[in-house]
């Protein structure tokens, strides 16, 4: 690739969010999960995990590279465990993306709160990375309330 066309490539606005829910749905699905995407805007779940007559719920957050900080987390949410939380660092342009799976009580008490917003630290997650044990344990535990 020129480094021309290189450039013009990084120089566009990803649709970042949009970009980690297509990679998480693939990264599931070649886990052997069958995996529904959401649609719409203001939507709570991204991604419904369906196995054995349970549905799991999975909410993606994406951020394009690791220098930022974290994941923008809507401020005074609160999550049940019960919702999964992918979290997605694209990387650049040749890398492979990151992922960093969480529940959602871990992300209530893991995000920093400020007067007007709340953000998921990298760093407070840094052990979950490709922590995909904990969906099927998540799903384990719904097949038992069946």
């Amino acid at each position: 690739m020129s480094k021309t066309k290189l450039k013009k490539i990084q120089e566009r606005q990803p649709c970042t969010h949009l970009a980690g829910e297509y990679f998480v749905a693939a990264e599931l699905s070649k886990r052997g999960f069958n995996v529904a995407m959401t649609v719409g805007n203001a939507k709570k779940v991204d991604l419904i995990i369906e196995d054995d007559e349970v549905t799991l719920p999975v909410q993606v957050k994406a951020i394009a590279l690791k220098k930022f900080v974290g994941w923008p987390i809507k401020l005074g949410s609160s999550y049940s465990k019960n919702l999964v939380f992918v979290l997605v660092v694209l990387g650049k342009l040749d890398e492979l993306p990151r992922y960093y799976v969480v529940d959602g009580n871990e992300v209530t008490k893991l995000t920093k709160k400020y007067k007007t917003r709340a953000i998921l630290n990298i760093t407070d997650v840094k052990s979950k990375e490709n922590n995909w044990e904990l969906i099927e344990k998540r799903l384990k535990e719904l097949r038992k309330k069946l």
